[in-house]
């Protein structure tokens, strides 16, 4: 299910599908929370030898670095990389009237 939700965001026209499909693979690669995939920085967080590291998004800002980067995980990583700017962060902006509507709703 995974993989077929990934493809279909992947082939989506859609900016913000393909920011999705990154962060689900993030996510799902690296054990990422929602938040770090959300504020991963590409240009800060993957170093030339391949290790990650997560730093934006962490609970109680705890840092933390990925040694073992596995096969799936660098693939997720150039899939980001190529879809977007190697310094976004994987966030979907949201709109004024978005910001509005959570602001009324609490």
């Amino acid at each position: 299910m995974y993989r077929q939700v990934v493809a279909a965001l992947k082939a989506s026209p859609e900016i913000n599908d393909k920011r999705i499909a990154a962060q689900l693979q993030l996510q799902r690669e690296f054990g990422l929370r929602n938040e770090e995939a959300f504020r991963f920085q590409l240009a800060r967080a993957v170093f030339r030898d391949g290790t990650v590291f997560v730093q934006h998004g962490t609970k109680g800002w705890r840092e933390r670095i990925i040694q073992h980067v596995a096969p799936a995980a660098k693939e997720a990583i150039a899939y980001a990389n190529e879809s977007f700017r190697a310094n976004a962060e994987l966030y979907i902006p949201i709109s004024p009237a978005m910001r509005k509507e959570r602001r009324t709703e609490r």
